[in-house]
């Protein structure tokens, strides 16, 4: 069987995902899954594995790719090929996309929450083979819709070869009062809540101290960043405030920037983990993992992504405004026990149990018979808008030709 990924690397080409089974290089979780699944899989005899991606980058050895320039690229390069699925990140399958290629195979890869115009329209086109989620509580959220039939899901996966540079991590619970945040600094990632809560934490533990692993450009090597170099100007301006004093940032915080595997062993010194506060686009939680795998107890709002992934439920808020009560109890609480359940807990999301998911998953599509997009009005129509946006491209390329002639 022939498995096509598309990966999506023009923003992280400078990143050496070479070893991406020894954790994220700091790039986007969705481009990371990819490229660890993808490598993971070509190890296995069943499947031809290939990746198209954008541009030139540094993969792993294992892996067969080819660089296509766009998405557009890749599923062409994917009839040429022959190959039987191609993988792609559901946020990029748009309408005119999934009606000019007809008789291509999608597996859509729902690492974000899909709109309800596009659940509908993912139900209706047969050529969108199946819709993986990478959460339970995702997937249950769509039961009462058509796409449900279509769907599976396959947590996302983990690597934990890092353990074994921590060889004493579980018996390590005589740690400081500190706490991490991981993650891009963007208003969908929550930041803003935790710096918001900062003031009142270091009013009931004064030697708390604030790590912050990430940046505002985690997503895009060349965003423009504001006055501190850690976000766009004005969400700076919003989250700013609270870790400043007469101009400047106070001592209990440490931005960190974008870190590759070094943020393990800042993990390892936090007692607290906190990622994304408000949970918002939040389907599966990797940072939530990472942070209990290195023996942090993690504390986030209450959401599909981290009902799955955080092992103490009872840690979990219903409402930002409590991050700050939440934080200061676990910082107060005595972290003797084993944690044994909890390793068992995230086993769950270990690559060789998630690999194994994606194999079985993809065993059982040869099962399956495809018929191609059925000829209706809805094919039509969408058909009619893609061409439309081609004549209105062509047409404006024609004009600025002429004009500069």
């Amino acid at each position: 069987m022939k498995i096509a990924f598309y990966i999506p690397n023009k923003n992280i080409s400078d990143i050496d995902l070479s070893t991406v089974d020894e954790g994220n290089p700091g790039i986007g979780g969705s481009e990371f899954s990819a490229v660890l699944i993808a490598s993971n899989l070509s190890l296995k005899t069943n499947f031809e594995i290939f990746v198209f991606c954008d541009t030139r980058s540094v993969f792993p050895a294992t892996l067969k790719w080819q660089v296509c320039g766009d998405l557009i690229g890749a599923i062409k390069q994917s009839i040429k090929e022959n190959i039987d699925y191609i993988v792609v990140d559901a946020k990029l399958l748009k309408k005119e996309i999934l009606c000019k290629f007809e008789h291509v195979k999608f597996i859509a890869w729902a690492n974000t929450f899909i709109p309800e115009n596009y659940l509908d329209f993912f139900a209706k086109m047969n050529n969108v083979i199946s819709i993986v989620n990478v959460g339970k509580e995702q997937m249950d959220l769509t039961k009462s819709h058509m796409i449900y039939k279509k769907s599976t899901y396959i947590y996302n996966a983990v690597p934990m070869k890092m353990l074994a540079e921590f060889p004493n991590l579980s018996l390590n619970r005589d740690r400081k009062n500190n706490i991490c945040y991981i993650g891009s600094l963007h208003p969908a990632k929550g930041f803003q809540y935790l710096a918001k809560a900062w003031p009142q934490v270091l009013l009931q533990v004064p030697d708390a101290q604030l790590f912050i692993i990430g940046s505002g450009n985690l997503y895009g090597r060349n965003s423009k960043l504001g006055k501190w170099g850690i976000a766009n100007e004005s969400f700076e301006n919003e989250f700013m405030p609270f870790l400043t004093k007469n101009d400047k940032i106070i001592d209990s915080v440490h931005f960190l920037g974008i870190l590759g595997h070094e943020k393990y062993a800042v993990l390892e010194k936090c007692k607290v983990g906190v990622p994304n506060p408000s949970g918002v686009s939040e389907t599966f939680g990797y940072t939530a993992v990472e942070m209990q795998l290195m023996g942090c107890s993690v504390t986030t709002i209450k959401c599909p992504g981290y009902i799955d992934t955080v092992f103490n439920k009872e840690n979990l808020y219903d409402n930002t405004n409590q991050l700050s009560a939440y934080i200061i109890k676990l910082l107060n609480e005595n972290n003797s026990s084993d944690n044994s359940l909890v390793y068992k807990y995230l086993d769950a999301f270990s690559v060789e149990n998630v690999v194994d998911k994606w194999v079985a998953f993809l065993l059982s599509l040869e099962k399956k018979t495809f018929f191609p997009v059925k000829k209706n009005k809805d094919l039509f129509l969408y058909k009619l808008l893609y061409y439309k946006k081609r004549f209105k491209y062509l047409l404006k390329f024609s004009l600025k030709y002429l004009l500069k002639k």
